[in-house]
């Protein structure tokens, strides 16, 4: 299983092959998850690709790992490894006490970043949205940044852009 991790070319199906072996073995699981925060960038992408395609009870005995996840997205250079874990992040549960600042302004600012990918861009303006539900404050800002974004992002950055106007703007007149 570790080999064909580690290998730089891995296909689709071995991927789900390996996500659903997962849910019949916690210790695969367990080593699959733990993969991720090694020193082999190759295994770690892998892994977390993996973890993507885990399912939703899965993503869910893994919230306690959360701000470990976190804490690897913001220490990461690897594109592909934080746009994973964003997506991972981005299906796990937020709590008003479970927030963190420096994530929050993280995902404001990666979200409105040229030099990140249409993917992290999108990833990072969920996941704000999600932390800044709890504070009618926090939307007020994020709907500013958002109206601030105008031109030279991706058609798909900016067709989640209005969606999230859209939300936010639902959010506040319940308020």
């Amino acid at each position: 299983m570790m080999t064909d991790l580690s290998r730089n070319r891995i296909g689709i199906g071995e991927i789900k092959e390996l996500a659903h072996q997962s849910e019949q073995s916690p210790d695969l699981m367990t080593q699959i998850v733990n993969n991720i925060s090694g020193d082999d960038s190759v295994l770690a992408r892998n892994s977390a690709w993996v973890m993507t395609h885990f399912t939703n009870d899965q993503i869910d005995t893994l919230q306690e790992r959360q701000n470990e996840f976190i804490d690897m997205i913001l220490s990461t250079e690897n594109t592909s490894l934080k746009r994973l874990l964003l997506n991972i992040i981005e299906r796990q549960k937020f709590t008003e006490d479970s927030l963190r600042t420096d994530f929050l302004d993280f995902c404001l600012e990666n979200m409105m970043s040229a030099s990140e990918p249409p993917g992290v861009q999108c990833l990072c303006m969920k996941i704000a949205h999600q932390q800044c539900l709890f504070f009618p404050e926090l939307l007020h800002e994020m709907a500013e940044r958002l109206a601030i974004m105008q031109n030279g992002y991706a058609t798909s950055t900016m067709g989640l852009r209005k969606k999230m106007l859209k939300k936010i703007e639902k959010s506040l007149s319940k308020d």
